[in-house]
Formats: C-alpha cells, sequence, structure tokens
C-alpha cells in the first residue's frame, strides 16, 4: 500500500477523463489511482468486492464505470485476473532510481499472467531505469498460455445453437 498519489492537475483539461460518459467514471478512475489497493506500477488486483466496499457502490454501477474507463484507454481490465493497469501510470509517474525500478519489475513480476501483465512490462521496457531480465526470463515467470502466444486458429464455424456475447477475460 501506498501513503501518497501523484495525480497532474491537467487532468481536468484531459479529454479522455472530460469525456467519459459519468461522474461515476471520473470517481472511480481517481479512486484507481489513490486507492489502498494501488501500487508504485499502476498495476495491481482489485476483486470487485474490494472496490464495492470501498466506494459503496453496487456491482452494476461499478462495471458500467469500469466500462467506460476501458473504452476510453484510461485503463485495462482483466475480469479474470481483476487485474487493473491504469494506463501511462509509469509515464507520468517515473521511477526516481534503479532501486525504486527494482522493486517495481519484483512488483510486476509477481501479478497474475494476463494480457494487462503483458502490457505492462512492454511499459517497463520503455521506463528509465529499469533493468528487465532478459526476454526468455520474463517468459520463464509467465505461464505457458502467455508465453509468446502462437496465433489462434479460426474457430469451426457453429452448426446450432443460440447467439449472445460471452463477457470474456479483458477489456
Amino acid at each position: 500500500m501506498r501513503d501518497f498519489a501523484k495525480i497532474y492537475t491537467s487532468i481536468w483539461r484531459s479529454r479522455k477523463f472530460l469525456r467519459l460518459e459519468s461522474d461515476d467514471a471520473r470517481y472511480l478512475y481517481l479512486y484507481l489511482h489513490t486507492s489502498p489497493h494501488s501500487n508504485m506500477i499502476g498495476c495491481f488486483t482489485l476483486p470487485e468486492g474490494y472496490a464495492l466496499a470501498d466506494l459503496g457502490w453496487q456491482s452494476e454501477r461499478y462495471r458500467k464505470a469500469m466500462d467506460s474507463l476501458c473504452k476510453a484507454f484510461l485503463v485495462g481490465f482483466d475480469t479474470t485476473e481483476s487485474l487493473v493497469r491504469i494506463v501511462d501510470f509509469i509515464k507520468h509517474d517515473p521511477f526516481t532510481n534503479p532501486k525504486h525500478a527494482a522493486g517495481a519489475v519484483k512488483v510486476a513480476l509477481a501479478l497474475p499472467d494476463c494480457k494487462q501483465k503483458q502490457m505492462l512490462m512492454d511499459d517497463l521496457r520503455g521506463a528509465k531505469h529499469v533493468n528487465l531480465p532478459e526476454p526468455e526470463q520474463v517468459n520463464e515467470s509467465l505461464s505457458k498460455a502467455y508465453r509468446n502466444p502462437e496465433p489462434e486458429p479460426e474457430p469451426e464455424p457453429k452448426k446450432e445453437g443460440g447467439g449472445g456475447v460471452a463477457r470474456e477475460g479483458a477489456c
């Protein structure tokens, strides 16, 4: 848990932030930056129940606000792992020295494997003071499903059954 969060005052002029669908989405974005679950890399697990308890919201309200943040590309979210990634967090709150960066890499490697973690690792590769392990070592820390995955083959058309859309994995 952190005691301090950096939020630039320019957020009130940010087109992405101001164009969000609702005040709930803006409030959730500020909460994600300042919540007790946040960390030095802006990527952390946040079970829905924790957020609901902290915010005093119902599930539908939280999900609608989170979807709005994802659509605005302010946040990446993996529903399976409950992993939140604040987009460009490291860019706006860079590491101050190599030890700070080394601690961040350690936190990142401990996160659950998913697309959002992969995107975070890409962000870390370009960050100041970061000395990431070789890609092979990073891949070793990932489960087989997330090691430079092969493209998935096109699914076979179904011969019967209904339509619908499954809410899967990430936004």
